[in-house]
C-alpha cells in the first residue's frame, strides 16, 4: 500500500509487470485517494482499527517472541530466500 510517490514504482514488484500507464489508470497512492499526505503511523492506526471492526479482534503490540523470530528465519532461509520462490514465474 504505497502512501505517496509515483503509483507506478510498484510495476517492478508485480508479476506481470505491467505498462505503467495501465497502473496508473487502475491504481493510486493513499495521499492521492484522500487528497492529501498521511503519516505512516496514521496509516498503521486506521489499519489496525479497520482490521479491529472488521474481524471484531482486540489487537495488541508488542515484540515477537523469540520463537517467532525462530520460525520467521525458518520462513525465510527454506522458502523465501531460495530461488525456487525468488526466481518463480
Amino acid at each position: 500500500m504505497p502512501l505517496y510517490g509515483d503509483i507506478t514504482r510498484i510495476c517492478q514488484c508485480l508479476t506481470a509487470h505491467p505498462h505503467p500507464a495501465r497502473v496508473r489508470a487502475r491504481a493510486a497512492t493513499v495521499e492521492q485517494a484522500l487528497g492529501r499526505a498521511i503519516a505512516w503511523e496514521a496509516a498503521v492506526e486506521a489499519m489496525v482499527a479497520g482490521f479491529s471492526e472488521a474481524l471484531n479482534l482486540h489487537l495488541e503490540s508488542g515484540a515477537l517472541t523469540d520463537k517467532e523470530i525462530g520460525l520467521a528465519e525458518s520462513l525465510r532461509e527454506e522458502k523465501y530466500a531460495t530461488p525456487a520462490w525468488t526466481c518463480r514465474i
